[in-house]
């Protein structure tokens, strides 16, 4: 815990990096990650999830949470998703597609599941900023997100002033809600109805 002192210091000192600095770094470095994406890899995904019989989501951390945050938005689109490791996710097959998303491309729980959908003969779709992780490599659908991630290596093209790993979690939630802009265009969903389908009991 800081001392007194210190607080005080703190309190009475003007920042170096103000609020206004900040917020106009930030949505650089996120328009300049986004930018990078290839817009190629996103169709793919986007097809892939139309053709899909079922969705399964997977990743971990506070990827996980973005994760999770657009396997709520496909269920407002009427599609078929689970989220992998809940208690009422069924078993993957073919004909199913597992959209991870991983920066390192290395996370154990994630490429576990990518693993466990190649065996039964499922798609993987993954997003990473590591094309040649481990998690790619088992992936037939791969968007890289030039953005640093946690134990990846130094050669990414977009640096950041961010904790590392923070900069793909942000482009990630925006690609993400692309992909759902995309899809609610291609089934003629508009957002009364997806908001008809927001949870009523919480």
């Amino acid at each position: 815990m800081a001392r007194p002192e210190a607080q005080a210091r703190a309190r009475t000192a003007r920042p170096a990096a103000t609020f206004s600095r900040l917020r106009s770094k930030l949505a650089r470095e996120v328009h300049t990650a986004l930018g990078r994406v290839d817009p190629a890899q996103v169709h793919s995904l986007a097809d892939a999830m139309i053709d899909a019989r079922r969705i399964f989501i997977a990743g971990r951390g506070r990827t996980g949470f973005v994760m999770q945050a657009f396997a709520m938005r496909l269920m407002h689109l009427r599609l078929k998703v689970h989220v992998v490791g809940e208690t009422t996710t069924p078993n993957i097959a073919r004909g199913d597609l597992l959209v991870a998303g991983s920066g390192s491309g290395e996370t154990r729980f994630t490429n576990l599941a990518a693993s466990i959908a190649q065996e039964f003969s499922a798609k993987t779709a993954c997003i990473t900023s590591r094309p040649e992780s481990a998690l790619a490599k088992m992936s037939d659908i791969i968007i890289v997100i030039p953005a640093p991630a946690f134990r990846a290596d130094a050669r990414v093209k977009t640096p950041s002033i961010q904790p590392v790993g923070s900069l793909f979690e942000q482009t990630l939630l925006l690609l993400l809600d692309s992909v759902v802009l995309m899809l609610m265009d291609r089934l003629g969903i508009t957002c009364e109805t997806l908001l008809r389908r927001h949870a009523n009991v919480e």
